[in-house]
């Protein structure tokens, strides 16, 4: 697996479009996908599984295009994320797992011809009006039924009901097990999405969601993929399940959070009044990759010097500091934890985060009016590929029009 950059291709990268920049790795996303494939052949599962990746988990057309030639699909939430795929021509399989539906967006992705998991009895009635050929609902299956979405198990009666008075069957059910769980939580799930057979006995597709666990302080932080599968395994002989029925994952973290690398520069280092830490200053501001301070998460590190002739190693035993972003917000720093530092570490130096392929720059904010950051794609065979450029300084500051336009009478869109 790929972690660290290679010295000349963060001088070229930094040299033609400066910092901060976030970078993906296309081998290490073929890596991904690849490990979760083998984890499924070696268990001996029969049954087709498929690989879905949430769009939102990194909303970049360009990665969704190789994640497209690797057979992985996206799993959508709105009618705007899907417009943005087809102005990229992409043609990659595609599942909609909303939230609850206005009439006109259950009309839109009808029309669309993609699948919808519908969450409310109402969405799946208005669905069934339409005579949809493949009925799907995202159920909860948490054990106190309190997930904010998904039709609870003591709907399952009304869900029969309204299947029987438009003759429909329910082809697909899909889940959620909540974000990072562990292989002990998805096992648990396993068994309840199967149960569900009981009351759906024609289910064509079982969704089994996403939620899996990626450890970002582990060296081994990718989820455990041979004991999920080895575990799935054992539940379709135990419950039966035919070879006809298809499981889908919804992999999105584990697939690409540490396919991404953001780089910052170091502006400054001033050791912080009365205490023993230091502040690292850079030309990063929080608001690029909100996730890690939503989080509390930190982000391992890797250390070059402005010439990027060697890496400075991060050791433990050196200087503590807080790496500070670049805004008057008291509280911005790209991550809210203490990081050690090299002692020779100076302004100009580079310091490169790891990890943030999955929730970062697809979550950059418009407060505090930075503008996005470029992103950068490594081919698998070295070369650099330009996909996002740096936004320009009036940028995400809204779309304001340069003069107020008067609105007629009649409703505009």
């Amino acid at each position: 697996m790929v972690k660290k950059l290679q010295s000349e291709h963060i001088k070229k990268i930094t040299g033609s479009v400066g910092t901060p920049v976030f970078v993906y790795l296309e081998e290490t996303i073929l890596d991904n996908i690849h490990r979760i494939r083998d984890a499924i052949s070696s268990s001996g599962i029969e049954n087709k599984i498929k690989i879905y990746v949430s769009y939102f988990t990194n909303s970049n057309p360009h990665i969704s295009a190789i994640l497209q030639r690797e057979g992985v699909g996206l799993t959508l939430q709105s009618p705007e994320e899907n417009e943005h795929l087809k102005e990229h021509e992409l043609s990659i399989e595609k599942v909609v797992s909303p939230t609850h539906l206005s009439k006109k967006n259950i009309e839109y992705f009808i029309n669309e011809g993609i699948q919808v998991n519908y969450v409310t009895l109402s969405n799946l009635e208005e669905a069934l009006k339409h005579n949809i050929a493949k009925p799907s609902i995202r159920v909860d299956l948490s054990p106190e039924s309190n997930q904010r979405q998904g039709i609870k198990p003591e709907q399952f009666k009304e869900v029969n009901s309204l299947l029987k008075k438009y003759k429909k069957s329910l082809y697909g059910i899909q889940m959620y097990t909540g974000t990072g769980s562990d292989l002990d939580v998805h096992s648990r799930y396993q068994i309840r999405a199967l149960e569900c057979l009981k009351h759906f006995p024609e289910l064509k597709e079982i969704n089994l969601g996403g939620g899996f666990n990626f450890d970002y302080n582990n060296s081994k932080n990718h989820f455990d993929w041979k004991a999920y599968f080895n575990e799935l395994q054992k539940r379709i002989y135990q419950f039966g399940i035919q070879k006809k029925i298809t499981f889908d994952i919804e992999p999105g973290r584990d697939v690409l959070a540490d396919t991404g690398l953001f780089i910052v520069n170091v502006t400054g280092i001033e050791k912080i009044v009365g205490k023993s830490a230091y502040e690292i200053f850079t030309d990063g501001s929080y608001t690029h990759m909100p996730s890690a301070t939503i989080r509390a998460r930190q982000h391992k590190l890797q250390f070059y010097d402005e010439k990027f002739a060697h890496i400075l190693e991060e050791t433990t035993a050196e200087n503590p500091g807080f790496l500070s972003g670049n805004t008057t917000l008291s509280s911005d720093r790209l991550f809210p934890g203490i990081i050690y530092f090299p002692a020779r570490l100076k302004e100009g130096d580079y310091i490169v985060l790891e990890d943030t392929g999955a929730y970062c720059a697809t979550q950059h904010m418009e407060f505090l009016n930075k503008a996005p950051c470029p992103e950068v794609l490594i081919r698998k065979d070295g070369e650099l590929e330009l996909m996002t450029e740096r936004g320009k300084l009036t940028d995400k500051i809204r779309y304001v029009l340069k003069s107020p336009r008067k609105m007629g009478d009649s409703h505009e869109n």
